[in-house]
């Protein structure tokens, strides 16, 4: 299994929500990356970049994009064009008027949200119609967008989201 990292729009790819995920994940034995945004300009470059990215890996990769905000909108936009093994967003930017993608077929059933309660940024509205939509699941946490009080609780619904929603694939990629 493959785990990417996709950083908001006012973050980097060593984040503390980040790199608790990433511990997470190297936990299970799991190869994970974080991708640099930094340098591009918009959400658009940041999408090819991903997408690049994926084209790079062997095809037989099985694949977990973890976004945060433009992070998550990025994920789910390539989510839709890109057969992975699971999504897990935190406080996604996917119904954001000045992006343009504002619907999603994402290539995926293994979807998880958590967005916190006082985002000031993205309203949790966005991510409770995107988990309705997609049938995922929602954690709705007493926090705001940069969900900083929350990371241990963010670790746990992630180690349950690795342990219970992937068991279809086969983990030894």
């Amino acid at each position: 299994m493959h785990i990417i990292l996709n950083h908001g729009k006012e973050s980097g790819p060593q984040g503390k929500k980040l790199n608790a995920l990433r511990d997470v994940g190297l936990s299970f034995g799991y190869e994970v990356e974080s991708i640099d945004y930094r340098s591009c300009k918009d959400e658009h470059e940041r999408i090819d970049k991903l997408r690049s990215h994926l084209l790079e890996l062997p095809k037989t990769t099985n694949v977990i994009l973890v976004g945060s905000s433009m992070g998550g909108y990025v994920s789910a936009v390539v989510a839709s064009e890109f057969e992975i093994a699971g999504l897990f967003l935190l406080c996604p930017a996917v119904y954001y008027d000045e992006f343009a993608v504002q619907s999603y077929e994402i290539k995926t059933s293994n979807i998880e949200v958590v967005h916190g309660w006082y985002d000031e940024v993205i309203p949790a509205e966005d991510s409770f119609s995107f988990a309705k939509e997609h049938e995922a699941r929602l954690h709705l946490v007493r926090d705001n967008h940069r969900l900083k009080d929350s990371i241990p609780d963010i670790c746990t619904y992630f180690k349950d989201f690795l342990a219970e929603g992937l068991s279809a694939y086969d983990v030894t990629d």
